[in-house]
């Protein structure tokens, strides 16, 4: 029972990192890249004159760049892991970064990039609903902002870490 209550209560301020890699919106997508590297993170927030502006992950870079090689057609699709038999959307997969050509990258920004479409919830957010947040916009991390301010990021590993934690 202990552990219900917990979980029931738990919010995105309890799960939350609240030291955030954040990327400039002028930053080289070449030092963007390194950076995500460097910090085991497939994502961030990009910021520009220190206002949130959008976000960017590993998936964003690899995705625009087999879109306009031609390799993707830009369409959201399902797959099925053969070995279980469980359906799982694209956003599972992240391509490697460390791939990408001199001149696909060349001159680019991470504005150029960074999706500008902001996911974000607030402190008090319940787990419940952090997950079902994730889960409909197929999204592997939310912003946490609080008066207009951001203030943490939960990742789905943060929600896994949490429940692998108390359960």
């Amino acid at each position: 029972m202990k552990v219900e209550t917990e979980l029931t209560r738990a919010t995105a301020r309890d799960l939350m990192q609240a030291k955030v890699v954040q990327l400039d919106a002028d930053l080289a997508i070449e030092r963007a890249i390194e950076i995500l590297e460097e910090n085991r993170i497939s994502g961030a927030p990009v910021i520009d004159a220190g206002r949130l502006v959008g976000i960017l992950s590993a998936r964003d870079i690899a995705r625009t760049e087999h879109i306009r090689e031609g390799r993707l057609d830009g369409e959201r699709h399902e797959y099925e892991l053969a070995d279980v038999g469980v359906p799982f959307d694209e956003e599972d997969y992240v391509p490697s970064t460390s791939d990408y050509s001199p001149r696909v990258l060349d001159g680019k920004t991470v504005r150029d990039w960074m999706n500008p479409s902001i996911l974000s919830v607030d402190p008090d957010t319940t787990l419940g609903e952090l997950g079902k947040k994730m889960v409909e916009s197929r999204v592997h991390r939310l912003l946490v902002v609080e008066k207009n301010r951001l203030v943490g990021i939960v990742s789905a590993f943060d929600v896994v870490r949490f429940l692998a934690e108390k359960l």
